[in-house]
This record gives structure tokens, C-alpha cells and sequence, in this order.
């Protein structure tokens, strides 16, 4: 289901000490250039606010389409995992919206784009 912006800064939170699995970067004709990120929401966390969504479980897949503007920095390691220490996002122009993921061992994940849509993976 696509997120307004008010949604993602309402969800935000739960991504705190989440693990990134896996991130994908495609092209497509539909969609353009995206961006996935497939995380595991901590245990800690409450999710059920992600009912909302159609999500009842920590699997949760973030996409981000019709991208303008992606940096990717850190280490990532296939040793370990990285953990969200944080994640931010406010409105970018004409853009859409502006989406920042800082890791806990320095790794950052920038997105912009017009569409994010959350979902169970």
C-alpha cells in the first residue's frame, strides 16, 4: 500500500533496531528506477499499527519508486547485518519525499522519490 508522507513519519519509529536484510536496487518501464529495502522489525517493537497496512508480521519490504536521487555509503558486511538506528524522512519538492536510514556502525541509506509503498515480504 503507498505511504503519505504523515504515514512514514508515524512509522518511523518501529525501524529502530531493525536488521536491513537485503537491498535492491531495479529498473522497470512501469515503475523507472527503484529501490527495496527488506528489514526485520525488532521484537521489542509493538507492530501493530502495521495492521493499518495489511502487515501482520517483522518481514516488512519498503519500496521506493519512481526514484530520483539515491546515495548508498558504509561498509556493509556480509558478516553481519546492519541495524537502523534511525530513519528519517521529510518532504522533498517537487521530488516527493526524501528518505534517510543511518545505520548503527555508520552505513547510510538516501532515497528520493515519488512513491513508497510498505508491505509484508
Amino acid at each position: 500500500m503507498e505511504l503519505s508522507l504523515d504515514d512514514i513519519a508515524e512509522l518511523t519509529w518501529l525501524w529502530h533496531d531493525a536488521e536491513v536484510s537485503k537491498i535492491e536496487l531495479a529498473y522497470d518501464a512501469k515503475n523507472g528506477a527503484s529501490v527495496v529495502v527488506f528489514s526485520e522489525i525488532n521484537y521489542e517493537e509493538d507492530i501493530s499499527v502495521l495492521k493499518r497496512w495489511g502487515i501482520s508480521g517483522r518481514l516488512v519490504r519498503v519500496d521506493y519508486l519512481h526514484l530520483f536521487e539515491v546515495h548508498i555509503n558504509g561498509f556493509f558486511s556480509n558478516s553481519r547485518l546492519p541495524t537502523i538506528s534511525y530513519w528519517n524522512v521529510q518532504k522533498s519538492g517537487i521530488y516527493g519525499i526524501k528518505s534517510k536510514i543511518q545505520c548503527t556502525n555508520g552505513e547510510n541509506i538516501q532515497v528520493t522519490s515519488r512513491s513508497v509503498f510498505l508491505s509484508q515480504w
